[in-house]
């Protein structure tokens, strides 16, 4: 209807979650992502628990996706609601372990491989 009637551009706020959340469920460790344009996409990966001080570069990350931001989750004996501890400028020599979250920008292909590898 709102093309009928001119609009130049219109969101489909259920179809763009529903192609989300698809993508978050069917590729195993995403928990959360986001399309951003045409095959690239934005999305939070957990490690596993094995991963103990592991450094970025060494998840296979380098030249196929970028390491946006690292979460670091508080301890389980943190108080309820502590938020994670960001890292907003994470370096090949970060170190991140299992429990950690990293956010990565790059193709939709390259995320799931990177994903799947973990």
């Amino acid at each position: 209807m709102l093309r009928r009637v001119g609009a130049d551009r219109v969101i489909y706020p259920e179809r763009d979650r529903a192609a989300n959340l698809v993508q978050a469920v069917l590729v195993p460790n995403v928990t959360r992502y986001a399309r951003v344009a045409g095959g690239f996409g934005v999305a939070h990966i957990a490690l596993p628990k094995g991963y103990v001080d592991v450094q970025l570069g060494e998840l296979g990350t380098a030249g196929k996706v970028r390491v946006i931001a690292v979460l670091r989750h508080p301890p389980a004996d943190a108080k309820p609601g502590t938020p994670p501890e960001v890292d907003q400028q994470p370096q090949a020599v970060t170190p991140v372990s299992g429990g950690d979250t990293i956010v990565v920008f790059g193709k939709n292909d390259e995320i799931n491989q990177l994903s799947q590898s973990l």
